[in-house]
This record gives C-alpha cells, sequence and structure tokens, in this order.
C-alpha cells in the first residue's frame, strides 16, 4: 500500500483570506502534481469516481483541528488509487469566520476573484489595443509576457481583439465589397444608451472615394451613415465598403444590400425591447462628384449638370460656365420623369427608396463653399488674372498677419492659420475658419476695396447661414439674397470665366437653408474626418480591404463608437491665485480652478490661455474671464470677469458687423465683476488689431 502523509507547515489562523486560500490549493495542486507518478499513479478508469478539484478547489484543505491525525492526500489499493476528499468541516468554519468579519474588514483590502481581475485586465487590454490602433504583433508579444501571471488571458491577439477570422466579400466588376449592415449598427447604438426624439432615427448617408496610396490607383468607397435626431454624440459608422482601382461597377450590385437593407427598416422600422423605431431618410450629403455618379446624372462640367434648376453651361475661355440664376427649378418629380435628357445618364438605384432626388441631395458647403468658392478667390488674389492679384509684398504681409494672429485662435479650431505659401496644402476647415473669422480683418486695407466688399457679401452670408442664432434672426431670404448680389457682381470684379459650377451653385443654397436649418447640419465635415480615421487603419498594402474590415470589427466590439453624452461642466486645474470677490459676495465654499469644458467649448482664464478666455453675454458685451469659481458641490459655477467699454463696428456693408456681433473693441475695465456661467451665450475670438487704436 501506497501513502503520502505530510505535516501542514500552514500557522492555525481563525480567518484566512481569499486569495491565502487559492495560493494553499494551488501548493497543494503542485504537490499533488509531482507526486502522482512515481507515488500514486491514478487508474483512469476511476477518474468516474474522482471529485473534479477545479470545481471544489476548497476541498483541498485538509481539517487542521487534530494534528495527531495523518494529513492523507492520497491512498493506494491493490491496484487503483483514488483521490480521497476530507470533509470541508475547516471550509465552513472560514466561510463562517469571514462572513463574521466582513465588516470589520476594509473593503480595499478583500481579495477578489482572479479570474474576475483577468477579465477586467482584458477589457482594458482590448481597449489599448483598439484606441491606439497597436500592431498585432505588439499585442501579441505583449499578452505572452502576461501570461505566466494571469493564465486567463489569450495568447493570440486575435483571439483577445475577437478578430473575425473569415470575411465574406462580394466581387464587382473594379474591385470587392463587404457589407457591414446598418441593423446590426443601429441594434449596438440603443444597447450603448442612444436615445432618439420621439422614437424617430433621421439617417444621413455619404459616398464618397478615397485614395488610399499616392502612388497606385487603390481607392475605397465606404458608405457612410449618421444618425440626425439624438441627443448623444455619435460619430459616423460605416455600412459597407468598396476596395478596387476605380470607381465601383455596376453601381446597382454595389448599392444592393445597402438598399434592401435600408428598404426593410423604412417599411417595418426597427424593433426593440417592445418598442418600435421609425426610420427615415434626412439626407445623401455627398460632394459633387459622388452626387453624380450615385444619381447616373452629368457631373460638374457638363453642360446641363446643374441639380437644382435646367441652366444650359456655355464654353468660355476652356471652362464651362453658368451665368443665369432665374432658370427653371428641377423637383424631384421632374428627375423621375427624367424630363430633361440631357441630364441624365440612366436610372438611378436610389429610386427603389423613394428618396426624394432633388431635395434630399443637399449642397454641402465644405466642398461647394470653403474648398470650392473661397479657394478659388485666395488663388486668384494670389497668382489670377493681374487685373485682380496682389503683389508679392502684399501676399508676404498677409502671411505675416495669418502667423501673428495665431496664439489667439481657440481651441475648438483645430487647424491654426498658416502662411499662403502653403494655400495648396489648405484643409476645408482652413479656407472656412478664413471666410468667417480671419478674412474681414487681414484682407482690411490690403486689397482692392471692391473686392473687399465683394468677399463682405460671402462673409455675412455664411456667417448668418451657420448659427442657428443669427438665422433664427435674419432668416434665409437675407442669406439669399446677399448671396445672388455676389453672383452677380463676379463678372464685374473677376471676368465671366469665373461663373464655373461651384459659384452658380451659391444662388442654390438658400433653398436647402429653408429644408434643413443651418449649413453645420448638414455639412460633410464628420464625414470628411471619418474617412480620415478610416485610411489611417490600414497598416500595410496586404489585403487593405480585410485590415479595415477586421479593425472596424474589432472597434465594434469594443465600444470605440460608443454615443457619448457630454456631462455638464468639466473642471480643470484647481489654483488658489485669484483674483477672488469681497468676501461678502462670495463664502468659502467655492474652488477655483484655471479652466472648464462646458457642452462642447473650452473656456480657460487669461493666466493660462490667451485664445480661450472671451466670451459674449447675454447682455451682448465681451468679457475677458480672469477667475472661474465653482461652488464645493459644483451646483453653481461663476467667472471673474472684466469687460470691454468701447465698441466700434469692423465694417458697415453689406450690413453692420455689430449685427453680427462683430466689434472693435478696446478699453478693458480695470474693475472687475462676478457673472454666472448661465449669463454667457456664446465664445468669442479675440483677435489683437493692426491698427493702433484699438486693442
Amino acid at each position: 500500500m501506497c501513502t503520502m502523509s505530510q505535516r501542514s507547515s500552514y500557522k492555525t489562523k481563525e480567518i484566512v483570506g481569499t486569495r491565502q486560500i487559492y495560493r494553499r490549493v494551488q501548493k497543494a495542486l503542485q504537490r499533488l502534481n509531482e507526486n502522482k507518478e512515481t507515488i500514486c499513479p491514478v487508474n483512469r478508469n476511476n477518474l468516474a469516481n474522482t471529485n473534479i478539484i477545479e470545481h471544489s478547489p476548497l476541498n483541498l484543505l485538509h481539517d487542521r483541528s487534530d494534528e495527531n491525525d495523518s494529513s492523507s492526500i492520497c491512498s493506494q489499493s491493490s491496484q487503483n488509487c483514488d483521490i480521497q476528499i476530507c470533509p470541508p468541516i475547516e471550509i465552513e468554519l472560514i466561510s463562517e469566520n469571514i462572513d463574521e468579519h466582513m465588516e470589520s474588514t476594509p473593503p480595499e483590502t478583500l481579495c477578489t476573484n482572479p479570474n474576475e481581475n483577468d477579465d477586467n485586465l482584458a477589457i482594458k487590454l482590448r481597449s489599448w489595443a483598439t484606441v491606439g490602433k497597436v500592431p498585432h504583433s505588439s499585442v501579441t508579444s505583449l499578452l505572452g509576457i502576461l501570461h505566466p501571471l494571469h493564465p486567463q488571458l489569450p495568447l493570440c491577439s486575435k483571439t483577445l481583439l475577437k478578430t473575425p477570422v473569415t470575411l465574406n466579400t462580394l466581387p464587382l466588376d473594379t474591385g470587392e465589397y463587404y457589407h457591414f449592415g446598418l441593423t446590426k449598427t443601429l441594434h449596438n447604438l440603443i444597447l450603448d444608451g442612444a436615445r432618439f426624439d420621439n422614437n424617430t432615427i433621421l439617417l444621413s448617408f455619404n459616398i464618397d472615394g478615397l485614395p488610399l496610396y499616392r502612388s497606385t490607383n487603390t481607392q475605397i468607397w465606404p458608405i457612410l451613415c449618421l444618425t440626425k435626431s439624438s441627443s448623444s454624440i455619435i460619430s459616423p459608422f460605416p455600412i459597407g465598403i468598396f476596395l478596387g482601382d476605380s470607381k465601383p461597377k455596376p453601381l446597382d450590385t454595389y448599392l444592393k444590400n445597402f438598399i434592401e437593407e435600408l428598404s426593410l427598416l423604412i417599411t417595418n422600422g426597427l424593433n426593440l425591447f417592445d418598442v418600435t423605431y421609425k426610420i427615415k431618410i434626412h439626407s445623401f450629403i455627398c460632394d459633387a462628384p459622388a452626387r453624380a455618379f450615385i444619381k447616373c446624372i452629368k457631373s460638374h462640367g457638363g453642360y446641363s449638370c446643374c441639380e437644382r434648376c435646367m441652366e444650359s453651361g456655355d464654353y468660355v475661355n476652356g471652362k464651362v460656365v453658368y451665368k443665369g440664376i432665374n432658370a427653371t427649378r428641377r423637383t424631384d418629380k421632374s428627375f423621375v420623369l427624367q424630363s430633361d435628357e440631357d441630364h441624365h445618364l440612366g436610372m438611378s438605384p436610389l429610386l427603389k427608396l423613394s428618396v426624394g432626388m432633388v431635395s434630399q441631395f443637399p449642397i454641402d458647403y465644405l466642398h461647394n463653399i470653403c474648398l470650392g468658392v473661397m479657394r478659388k478667390l485666395l488663388h486668384t488674389w494670389i497668382s489670377g488674372n493681374l487685373k485682380v492679384r496682389l503683389n508679392s509684398q502684399l501676399v508676404t504681409t498677409l502671411s505675416q498677419k495669418l502667423i501673428l494672429i495665431k496664439l489667439h485662435i481657440p481651441t475648438e479650431i483645430n487647424r491654426k492659420p498658416r502662411s499662403l505659401s502653403d494655400l495648396s496644402r489648405w484643409k476645408g476647415t482652413e479656407f472656412r475658419s478664413f471666410l468667417l473669422y480671419y478674412g474681414p480683418l487681414i484682407l482690411a486695407n490690403t486689397i482692392d476695396l471692391g473686392a473687399y466688399e465683394h468677399f463682405l457679401l460671402l462673409h455675412v452670408a455664411i456667417s448668418i447661414a451657420v448659427s442657428p442664432y443669427l438665422l433664427a434672426i435674419h432668416n434665409s431670404t437675407v442669406v439669399s439674397e446677399l448671396l445672388n448680389m455676389f453672383v452677380k457682381h463676379v463678372e464685374q470684379i473677376y471676368g465671366i470665366e469665373y461663373y464655373v459650377y461651384n459659384v452658380h451653385y451659391l444662388s442654390h443654397v438658400s433653398d436647402d437653408i429653408q429644408s434643413y436649418g443651418c449649413l453645420d447640419n448638414y455639412s460633410a465635415f464628420p464625414f470628411e474626418n471619418y474617412l480620415g480615421q478610416l485610411k489611417q487603419l490600414v497598416r500595410t498594402p496586404n489585403r487593405p480591404l480585410a485590415q479595415l474590415c477586421r479593425r472596424l470589427h474589432e472597434m465594434s466590439f469594443n465600444n470605440i463608437s460608443k454615443p457619448i453624452v457630454n456631462p455638464d461642466i468639466v473642471y480643470k486645474f484647481e489654483h488658489f491665485n485669484g483674483p477672488l470677490p469681497p468676501t461678502s459676495v462670495i463664502n468659502d465654499n467655492y474652488r477655483q480652478y484655471k479652466k472648464i469644458h462646458w457642452k462642447d467649448i473650452t473656456i480657460s482664464v487669461k493666466s493660462h490661455s490667451i485664445a480661450d478666455c472671451y466670451c459674449l453675454t447675454k447682455q451682448k458685451t465681451v468679457v475677458q474671464i480672469e477667475n472661474i469659481l465653482a461652488c464645493i458641490n459644483r451646483k453653481n459655477t461663476f467667472f471673474i470677469v472684466s469687460e470691454f467699454e468701447k465698441y466700434d463696428s469692423l465694417y458697415h456693408y453689406p450690413i453692420n458687423s455689430k449685427q453680427l456681433y462683430i466689434y472693435k473693441m478696446k478699453n478693458l475695465s480695470t474693475n472687475m465683476k462676478i457673472i454666472s456661467h448661465i449669463d454667457i451665450q456664446a465664445k468669442c475670438i479675440v483677435i489683437p488689431s493692426f491698427a493702433a487704436d484699438y486693442w
């Protein structure tokens, strides 16, 4: 008979922590594994009668009530050796003792289940890998290091990140297409906490081409979606992606899955948790070439290419120009009937969705105005006709002014102004900032007065059109009149060849404003930002579509596109430097901060950031933030401010700039005052004037 006896070396304790119990279990298992082959080999035929240790690890603790008893773990009969488990008397005692002392033990000293810790670690590792775009090889190497310490972690990055092994792509004539699906993504958004007004989900779609590399024709054509009726911040998400060497052809096959799924959702709605969500199409937001492609019409530059009117172009000096602005308007019905045969190239597959092929394809101001008209104006002033071209000295002066104001541009404007020598590399948001903020200041007294006032027509119209507040005051009629005046005066200043596609489209912008509201309600900026992120997911030239799809599946699994609900106010950088109001106004129950994030803006004290410390109050005065005070319970927030005392107009044509809250200011008050955060109407850009008598 073979026996193994060993006296326990553990000290007797009334309370044994859970982690200590696991350690003892592991040591007992280790001793068992070391001796099972030489001392008591187990007959596999009797394993059916053996207690499973993994299911009850604590049973390996032997009863230490009688130290004279043998600590036998296993015994062997003549042929078989069965593991003998002692009755769990001590275990019950330990459990009772732990329960009895739970209240006296601090929560942070209580040990947790190692498996639970490993699960939390796996979640953090997944988030780290997906957010940081860490290569799979690096993740696998890290898992190999961590695995001995955390055996529950997988050894392969694909297992950790739930990377799909197979992808069912659809072959097309010019490439291949992968369909993610719309229903599944909407389902996940609702599960993640997205809420939609009146249980109605308005969807805006974008289809556009994006080259992956500079040296090849490889390009992707994603179908993107953005919800328009949610109170949460939801970034665009892909419905499908095509990859090939040219545009996706045939178009019917490319859009087939998208159209079928969307048609089903529009008809039946989305059912989830006994709630039926209505699905409606808000708009298709695309640039001109993409709109022409999916609508099967003449592209920009064609004689009958205008999507809003039947104006026919004329060929002038190598360009097709569209001089008229009063031609017969196109309608959704006339598009379906194809009343103008010269406008159509075929039947669009999107007609199956019963979408308004004119009214629900708004003009996007990123491509039409920022990258279109504003860029053309700047290029004309720098390198255009000698009649309007600026000399090199004036161009240098403009560039110097742009660089000088760089430090005064708030954090909300991601791209700061740069020299006009980089104009060919300017992005759409830089042209937008120049049109709305920098242009009226730095162009004054620099370019010809006629050209400056002509520019102001566009500046004022778009300043009104992008602001819901200003649009409610001035309405779309004012925008329409200003833009039509801009178009009419183009020939007088720049010549007839300036009546190109984008300039002609300015006469139709107000139609979409009446239907959709301010320009940012149907802007392509969110989609363009997402396309840039999408391109960064491709790490090598090998199978780029598979890379894109797998990275997006990993991000979806790890809730990278989860809806974001901004808290009311986030406070940053507590300090004790003042200034403070008299103690009669405020008590000691307040703390001082240098910066806050409030809704979608950042406000800082002047000593922390000179660019983020100016606001417009509801009394229409501009204030400089000197200190930020918050109640300890953070229910109230106050600003210590200095106020500008004198306000003049920056320009008077076509309207007084004060009507847009654009001022020339001076005389900053030395007497500070305290205001509540609810008195703030908007954040301001305050730029030092190039005139000596103003701030």
